[in-house]
């Protein structure tokens, strides 16, 4: 393999991941914790995660020199600073999609992650979702071999974080590719245009028959005509890949 076939991120890429690890230090790592376990009462955070962290864990993690609180969530440090419930899902490894997903009932959590945001109804069940978790946390601990250490718990966060990162930023040109494609698509269908809203396009073709161009995502366009009233044709279904242009 030469250098040439080597394709470094673009620089605004990099400027990209690079402001999203700063604002994720002060939210969803490690500097988010201490700077949260510097102003919560001691006393109140050791009681609270005896009720999460098993005793045998617990001596896993003296041994190796590792607070509790740098596992283990305790209800008082969700309620200081709601993002850090994406500290312990990044240890973890699961992604935001999986973690939040309908199906698993923490879907209503996710802004504590994203916004920052804690609710009445949310801190109510925030015990529950510190047992849940810590059951998960638990068995991450005695499973890892060699033994866990400090510099596990940082890195864990961080591999997970990466990917999180490209997977937005794939997002991102996903949706620039269908911005892209709904410009083309009006351009050449402009002089047929009898209605538009803002992610679709009706049309009449030479047959003098509505057609529907529908943008979004599964499929990223989807192109439907009706035959008749309340009878409708799929005609053409479009995938979209966007990238990266050459700099």
């Amino acid at each position: 393999m030469t250098s040439s076939e080597i394709q470094p991120l673009s620089a605004s890429r990099q400027l990209r991941f690079h402001q999203l690890l700063v604002a994720a230090r002060q939210t969803v790592l490690g500097d988010a914790l201490s700077g949260a376990l510097a102003v919560i009462d001691q006393d109140t955070l050791k009681t609270q995660l005896g009720d999460y962290v098993p005793k045998d864990v617990q001596k896993i993690l003296a041994v190796a020199r590792i607070r509790d609180e740098y596992v283990f969530q305790a209800p008082v440090v969700l309620e200081t600073k709601p993002t850090l419930l994406g500290y312990y899902r990044l240890l973890l490894g699961v992604p935001q999609k999986s973690f939040y997903g309908t199906a698993t009932g923490r879907g209503q959590f996710k802004r504590m992650e994203e916004r920052g945001i804690l609710g009445a109804r949310q801190k109510g069940l925030l015990p529950r979702l510190c047992a849940t978790m810590g059951e998960a946390l638990a068995e991450l601990v005695r499973q890892m071999s060699p033994g866990i250490n400090p510099r596990d718990v940082s890195d864990l966060a961080l591999l997970t974080i990466g990917s999180q990162f490209q997977g937005g930023n794939n997002v991102a040109k996903g949706r620039q590719a269908i911005e892209a494609l709904l410009l083309s698509v009006r351009e050449i269908v402009k002089s047929n245009i009898t209605g538009e809203e803002k992610n679709r396009i009706t049309v009449q073709n030479s047959a003098g028959r509505v057609v529907t161009l529908s943008f979004g995502a599964d499929p990223d366009l989807r192109i439907q005509e009706e035959l008749e009233p309340g009878k409708i044709h799929n005609k053409v279904a479009v995938e979209v890949k966007g990238g990266d242009r050459p700099e």
